[in-house]
């Protein structure tokens, strides 16, 4: 079984690395730069957000206009993992916790601080996949979309994780951002479906080869989930 859906639009970020750069000299659809452009941000808003909250509202901002009726799904492997690492450090030196770094660490905190950005009163979800995010937040756009809700914005950040994990966890190697936007029928008609075989892992985030995937003339690209392999198509 098969689930149908489209993409009307889409843009990602990935802070610059010459090595993945050179290492993919195909990619097309990713913007390199040392910062994400939050120029359009407003400063009271700019100044609640570091790296991973300028990168998601950077590129929501490409595909959002004020007052917008899309939906937003947030997904993010940890979050804001540098203020709830900081906010730990401070209980641990039993020192008070900035009231900013705690509302901040809530895991749709910076989708909520988008939302204000734009005057977006839809509905906001949030997700914590793992570094396996793509496909669950796919299915929860297409879950949205309804006659009331016709375009869900799927937006998918992280950046390296603190010196402490990193014996743990050591992706991504880069801060990246990436947004789509999900629709019913308005622009490139896919499907997703599971299928058997095991998709090669790479230093690339899952959705920004999306991405590239959705600006390419391949026609499909297998993305791993949960132990399996999902196929992405195009029609």
């Amino acid at each position: 079984m098969s689930i149908s859906f489209s993409i009307s639009e889409w843009s990602a970020w990935m802070q610059s690395d010459s090595i993945l750069q050179s290492a993919y000299t195909d990619l097309q659809q990713t913007k390199f730069t040392d910062k994400p452009d939050v120029a359009d941000i407003p400063a009271m808003l700019r100044r609640r957000l570091n790296l991973l909250g300028r990168a998601s509202a950077s590129q929501v901002a490409q595909l959002l206009d004020e007052d917008d009726s899309a939906a937003i799904v947030y997904c993010s492997r940890h979050g804001d993992i540098e203020r709830t690492l900081a906010v730990l450090q401070d209980i641990a030196a039993r020192e008070a916790v900035s009231p900013m770094n705690f509302s901040l660490t809530v895991h749709n905190a910076i989708a909520g601080v988008i939302s204000i950005n734009k005057k977006i009163t839809s509905c906001v979800s949030s997700l914590a996949s793992g570094d396996e995010g793509l496909v669950p937040s796919l299915l929860e756009a297409v879950g949205l979309l309804s006659d009331q809700c016709r375009r869900v914005v799927c937006v998918h950040s992280d950046v390296p994780i603190p010196d402490i994990y990193q014996a743990r966890v050591d992706a991504p190697r880069v801060p990246f951002a990436c947004c789509f936007v999900v629709t019913a029928n308005e622009g490139q008609a896919l499907s997703l479906e599971y299928v058997d075989g095991s998709p090669p892992s790479g230093p690339l985030p899952d959705p920004v080869l999306f991405v590239e995937f959705l600006g390419s003339d391949t026609a499909a690209i297998t993305i791993r989930h949960n132990g399996g392999c999902w196929q992405i198509s195009k029609h």
